[in-house]
């Protein structure tokens, strides 16, 4: 606040000097026609001299919105949104946690008859029974609206807008289902929960589609894998290509060799070192092409 009051001193003081040097121009100018005036600053002056005013006044301005007195916690919105962040990302970490130590044998399972008491999930009671609902609903693909969740929530920390969010987020659950039906279709007797393992939602999904197209229910999962990827992930997904070609980049002298001419000179090569045996060709004389003709 000191310094405030400094600065608010300091731009009142320009001010008031400034304003005092136009009206004694002012008043000289109307008196004697402009020829006996005491004080006569050009445009220039009065410009250099208004222009560390207004810096001050602007410097005043911004001290004063920093300051807790004229922006309290309960009237800004910026804190509210920090404080929003703190929770959805406290939130995600449980949420997260319970899902990377989810142990099949934890209540409310029913593949044991016995439970875990108390649970071995590092989030106890509570993130057993979120873990086991999710990966019973969803199945592993459950992990990409979190993945998703956390990567909005690194781009709000660090001050990167995001375009669309609630549309990516669909993207998100549309993997999430594709996901999870790839995993009926190719590993229906692997995973989390115990007559569950791809998720109630993928599994219902998958078996509808594989009644009606067979083998092509995988393709249509593929499908709905690239896009929701495209509508979660567009940019990413657009520098695929590019990245896998750079990738393969130190594969380049094979497909950049002209084989045709190594393969030239080691025929060569191989053809000095094995020389093929003369053969001797008949040769029909004079006598007997007329024996032939006769």
């Amino acid at each position: 606040m000191i310094a405030t009051a400094e600065v608010s001193v300091s731009s009142r003081n320009w001010s008031t000097n400034l304003k005092c040097i136009v009206e004694r121009y002012h008043a000289d100018t109307a008196a004697g026609g402009g020829e006996n005036c005491a004080v006569s600053p050009s445009q220039a002056d009065i410009d250099a001299m208004s222009k560390p005013a207004r810096n001050a006044s602007a410097r005043t301005r911004a001290s004063e919105d920093d300051t807790d007195v004229t922006s309290p916690f309960l009237g800004n919105g910026l804190a509210w949104l920090r404080a929003a962040w703190v929770l959805a990302a406290g939130g995600l970490a449980i949420v997260a946690l319970a899902l990377a130590s989810f142990n099949s044998a934890d209540p409310p399972t029913t593949a044991v008859a016995i439970p875990n008491s108390p649970p071995l999930n590092l989030c106890g009671k509570f993130g057993a029974a979120i873990a086991h609902r999710a990966y019973e609903l969803f199945g592993i693909g459950v992990w990409m609206p979190i993945c998703y969740i956390g990567t909005l929530l690194a781009f709000f920390a660090v001050g990167r807008p995001m375009t669309h969010p609630f549309v990516r987020l669909i993207g998100a659950c549309v993997m999430m289902v594709a996901v999870g039906g790839l995993h009926n279709e190719w590993f229906p007797s692997i995973g989390p929960v115990t007559g569950y393992q791809a998720g109630i939602v993928p599994m219902s999904l998958s078996l509808e589609l594989h009644e009606h197209f067979g083998v092509g229910a995988s393709l249509l999962f593929l499908m709905m894998l690239g896009v929701g990827a495209i509508v979660m992930a567009d940019t990413i997904v657009a520098m695929l290509p590019a990245a896998l070609a750079n990738s393969f980049e130190f594969l380049s002298p094979i497909w950049k060799t002209d084989w045709s001419s190594a393969t030239a000179s080691l025929r060569e090569r191989f053809s000095s070192i094995f020389p093929q045996p003369a053969l001797a060709t008949p040769t029909r004389t004079p006598r007997a092409r007329r024996t032939a003709a006769a």
